[in-house]
């Protein structure tokens, strides 16, 4: 496997894990009082994008949109399959070349 196929790969995982995340996280650090840095290490907020709390003790949170990452998936796969499918038929009509 070459070093970019790795990378595809991590890169693919890492967006089904964006896709599905959850926000229980921000829910928590939002409406459970007081936290350490080590709890907040602790919480799941792979989804989130922008986390604010006002002086006025209002918390705002944003998060990923997962049908955007899905789609930002299908097309890293669709512009993979392409390229595969071209380099494919690029050797056939080499090999057919040779005889």
């Amino acid at each position: 496997m070459t070093r970019g196929e790795k990378e595809r790969r991590v890169l693919r995982k890492y967006l089904l894990r964006l896709a599905d995340s959850r926000a229980n996280g921000a829910a928590q650090l939002a409406f459970c009082g007081e936290w350490t840095r080590e709890e907040i290490d602790r919480l799941d907020l792979t989804g989130v994008v922008e986390l604010k709390r006002g002086s006025n003790g209002v918390f705002e949170a944003k998060f990923v949109d997962p049908l955007r990452v899905l789609d930002m998936l299908r097309g890293m796969e669709s512009r993979e399959s392409g390229a595969e499918e071209f380099l494919a038929a690029l050797a056939h009509s080499a090999e057919e070349g040779e005889t």
